[in-house]
């Protein structure tokens, strides 16, 4: 998997109420047998609220 972030600014502050684009791009390794496939949608989703953590435990704990 290749992954590439870019953003639309050089800096971001730390604790601003500024807003960043950021262009996500992804690329998977081809495989032969994906030939007939159709294209996925991805959705990809931030929050930033804290709302989500379960005491102190990482998403992939959980």
């Amino acid at each position: 998997m290749k992954f590439n972030a870019l953003l639309d600014v050089d800096c971001v502050a730390v604790e601003s109420d500024d807003e960043v684009s950021v262009l996500l791009e992804i690329e998977a390794p081809k495989h032969p047998d994906d030939a007939g496939r159709p294209p996925r949608t991805l959705i990809v989703v931030l929050d930033r609220s804290g709302a989500g953590s379960c005491s102190g435990r990482s998403w992939f704990e959980r």
